[in-house]
């Protein structure tokens, strides 16, 4: 399934659409770094999925405002995970069932903390949506096809890329090709067919690399 994203600006603004932008990208940095402050890896886990977003909106040819605005994405994606404790979020033994469905309530928390800021494009929307899937395999909302916004199936593919090619507290990496291996089975099911496309040209035709924690 393809998805055309056309942006509601150009990339020449006008002066208030630019005021706009600049607060966006004020606010979405000052809620990154007090996120930081409780938690820094999965803070670092948001920039370095918002690099990887815009990168990918960048392959797909979206205007250049909407590729910096997949930066903010995936910048503030697991924000609601602040509410959840260290020792749970970054528990190393298997989850107990209350547990997990604490971890899962982060996608909520994230939309609750995210919904009256009043961002020019829907932000909290985008996030509340990161781990829906296609087919309706996903959560909250069990969202399938074109009811996931094409900004969602960026962020989608980006976060379970990096999450698993990358180090995580309780893990180490399972490497890039594992990572891209499950993008391969799951492509046009679980997983948007052109976003997928995209990944496969940038590290197989671009040479591109994952961003890494040294980045950060």
């Amino acid at each position: 399934m393809q998805h055309t994203m056309v942006s509601d600006c150009s990339n020449e603004m006008d002066p208030c659409q630019k005021k706009l932008f600049e607060m966006t990208q004020a606010v979405s940095q000052l809620l990154a770094k007090v996120h930081q402050l409780q938690d820094a890896y999965t803070a670092g886990h948001q920039h370095r999925v918002g690099l990887f977003c815009q990168a990918i909106a960048e392959e797909m040819g979206w205007a250049e405002v909407d590729c910096e605005r997949m930066y903010h994405v995936g910048l503030l994606h697991d924000l609601g995970k602040i509410a959840i404790p260290n020792q749970v979020l970054h528990k190393v033994a298997t989850l107990e069932h209350e547990e997990k469905r604490l971890i899962k309530s982060h996608v909520e928390m994230t939309y609750e903390l995210l919904k009256d800021i009043p961002f020019e494009f829907p932000l909290a929307e985008i996030v509340f949506q990161h781990h829906e899937r296609i087919d309706g395999s996903g959560y909250p909302k069990g969202l399938k096809g074109e009811q996931i916004l094409p900004q969602a199936n960026i962020l989608i593919v980006a976060d379970v890329v990096e999450a698993i090619a990358g180090k995580r507290p309780y893990r180490k990496s399972l490497g890039l090709d594992f990572a891209l291996n499950e993008l391969k089975k799951g492509q046009g099911k679980t997983y948007d067919q052109a976003v997928c496309d995209a990944v496969f040209r940038l590290f197989y035709e671009k040479n591109y690399q994952l961003p890494t924690a040294a980045e950060e």
